[in-house]
């Protein structure tokens, strides 16, 4: 087993680092929470192909995804619709209510023990959490808290011609 470990990071470039590490390292089910995805930039071809291999790999993992606006993702993320489409059944994306509005952190947990925490999503701040399911699981009970009061939401992209 590897041993549990925290590594900070302080730049966009780190930032996306600990996210493909911690995509790359998740088992049974990794859960999102953003403010719109932006700047998780999932709509690249290698983000969703890591999501598309992680949802293949088994039948029971699964990707939960809260997000505040979801505007960029129908209209800046169409590889990300078309792996929403392809795979509803393991993905599911749900809008937090307005009350909600005021958190400004950035999550991408998985319950093997890995995460990302970006403290402020204006800020490329934070720490990548590898292998510590203790500290993992905690934040996992408040996404599971976010995602109780999230309300699903029908995904549809710009058409363009």
């Amino acid at each position: 087993m590897t041993p549990a470990a925290t590594s900070p990071f302080d730049s966009e470039a780190g930032f996306r680092l600990a996210v493909d590490a911690a995509v790359l390292a998740a088992a049974g089910r990794i859960c999102v929470f953003d403010r719109d995805l932006a700047k998780l930039r999932f709509e690249e071809r290698q983000r969703v192909a890591a999501l598309r291999s992680f949802v293949c790999a088994k039948r029971d993992h699964r990707i939960r995804i809260a997000v505040q606006d979801t505007r960029h993702i129908e209209r800046k993320a169409p590889r990300l619709l078309e792996l929403l489409r392809l795979f509803g059944h393991a993905i599911e994306v749900r809008r937090t209510p307005e009350e909600l509005d005021h958190l400004s952190d950035c999550q991408v947990l998985s319950e093997n023990g890995f995460a990302v925490v970006r403290f402020h999503v204006d800020q490329p701040r934070g720490k990548f959490i590898a292998a510590d399911p203790t500290t993992v699981a905690a934040l996992l009970d408040r996404f599971g808290e976010i995602w109780a009061t999230a309300e699903p939401c029908a995904l549809t992209g710009t058409l363009g011609l």
